[in-house]
């Protein structure tokens, strides 16, 4: 195991050669086989097998079974046939090809990932903020009873536990799930309002009561929350009063708000990745009416076209 070890790793062409001395000398078949990413993978498994049973003192004791019938027969008599071969393995460029295999070896063994994190969680308020922090939002969790292991091949390594009886889980922002608009709309008068949004679902959903089942819809300036099945719906502003507005976007989020002061002629219609849907929104009270100060940024944007100003104008 110890010298398939060394050519499963080295960042240089590997091969065996298999002489055929069955019929005496000189030999009158001879077989090539490289050593490719299929017999690096198996090298590397038996290999951590061995890491994880605490063994690799005995690697150059351990013997592995290598089959010759995937490799290529060569003739003895003509060198141009083991040139072949070599070039067939490694292409025309020798630089590219230690590339690609130094590459290869970072990740033999992780595509299910390299770490197993186990951990508890304590009350219901952990549980929600675990499940918000995995809604694209990130943040921090407090855990109890904390283990991170390294995985390879699919088998854990005990000897690389570290463990902790308390810790915070620090959940970094993820990637959208899609992009695509949100429209809400009044079914009656047909005012609406559109915005751009990210759609973000939880990882933890298959494991989640109904009740915690959600998908996210960040809006820019408000988040837009649905239940999975549809059942409940909500809202929450993301508004920093210290912050500047566009009055284009102030007029957009006073004209959501507006439409909610009515929620029984509320439409949502959700295009994401050329999928649409719509939803009505049944609120269960009516959200604040500001019609008023929608009028008074309307009035701002009507003044700015007559003066045709083109200009940003922010708010406060």
């Amino acid at each position: 195991m110890s010298n398939a070890l060394k050519l499963a790793t080295s960042a240089l062409p590997a091969f065996l050669v298999l002489l055929d001395f069955s019929e005496g000398t000189p030999p009158k078949r001879a077989f090539l086989l490289h050593v490719d990413d299929e017999l690096i993978s198996q090298t590397l498994a038996r290999v951590n097998e061995m890491v994880i049973a605490r063994e690799t003192d005995k690697l150059h004791l351990r013997k592995i079974v290598i089959d010759f019938q995937q490799g290529s027969e060569i003739q003895l008599n003509d060198a141009k046939t083991f040139k072949a071969e070599i070039i067939r393995a490694i292409g025309s460029s020798a630089s590219a090809y230690t590339e690609k295999k130094l590459a290869f070896l970072k990740l033999a063994g992780f595509d299910d990932g390299a770490f197993i994190v186990r951990f508890q969680l304590e009350g219901m308020e952990n549980l929600k903020a675990l499940v918000d922090a995995t809604l694209g939002m990130g943040g921090q969790v407090h855990v109890r009873n904390l283990e991170m292991l390294t995985k390879r091949f699919g088998l854990e390594d005990p000897n690389s536990s570290k463990a902790s009886s308390d810790g915070i889980l620090e959940i970094t922002q993820a990637f959208p799930a899609a992009k695509g608009t949100i429209r809400f709309r009044n079914t009656v008068t047909g005012a609406s309002a559109e915005v751009h949004a990210e759609a973000y679902s939880s990882p933890l959903n298959d494991v989640l009561p109904e009740s915690l089942k959600k998908i996210r819809f960040d809006c820019g300036n408000f988040d837009w929350f649905m239940r999975g099945d549809g059942s409940n719906a909500g809202f929450r502003s993301k508004l920093d009063p210290e912050q500047p507005l566009l009055i284009e976007e102030l007029a957009h989020f006073l004209q959501i708000l507006c439409l909610m002061h009515t929620p029984e002629r509320l439409m949502v219609d959700l295009d994401f990745s050329d999928r649409q849907t719509s939803v009505v929104v049944k609120l269960s009270t009516e959200a604040e009416s500001y019609s008023h100060l929608l009028d008074a940024v309307d009035l701002l944007l009507k003044t700015k076209a007559f003066f045709q100003d083109r200009g940003p104008l922010q708010y406060p």
